[in-house]
């Protein structure tokens, strides 16, 4: 376990279950607001939150601890519009019982970037879930780092058919 592991972990038992913190503004709330919309009503009742799956108290602050520690998307590099990726979603069976742990978390970027959290996490459906996303993200980074670009002289000869 490293020291990032146990960070988060310390964080997550600091929050306590009558609360959470929003991922938004990071300001504790009390459970009976929406994480989402704000409106003081259960969670559950929330149209907007996604299949039905809301957050773990000390979402927020395990979310704000993730970025600060993997700050730029895993599969194409940016630092724009990141979004915290679950390898194994919360709205699938179980997954809320690994929601906070490190292992399960991934950056990727939303549409500021160039959306690879909708694309390579879901693979085009957000109800979806790519179990090689980690392989996937690890490659298309390498792959980008070996791109290979016309060199001057190259780009300026005329080609012959």
């Amino acid at each position: 376990m490293t020291a990032a592991h146990v960070v988060l972990l310390f964080i997550a038992v600091l929050v306590p279950v009558a609360c959470y913190v929003c991922y938004v503004c990071l300001a504790t709330k009390p459970r009976s607001v929406c994480y989402v919309c704000l409106a003081t009503k259960p969670r559950s009742e929330c149209p907007d939150v996604l299949f039905g799956a809301g957050r773990a108290p000390g979402w927020g602050q395990v979310r704000a601890v993730h970025l600060r520690l993997f700050p730029t998307c895993a599969a194409c590099g940016t630092r724009n519009d990141l979004e915290v990726h679950h390898v194994w979603p919360v709205h699938f069976p179980d997954g809320g019982s690994v929601e906070l742990t490190p292992e399960n978390l991934l950056t990727l970027c939303g549409k500021g970037g160039h959306n690879c959290h909708f694309y390579l996490g879901h693979l085009c459906d957000w109800r979806a879930r790519n179990p090689a996303v980690l392989k996937q993200a690890t490659e298309i980074r390498q792959a980008m780092h070996e791109r290979e670009y016309p060199r001057k002289e190259e780009a300026s000869l005329e080609r012959l058919p």
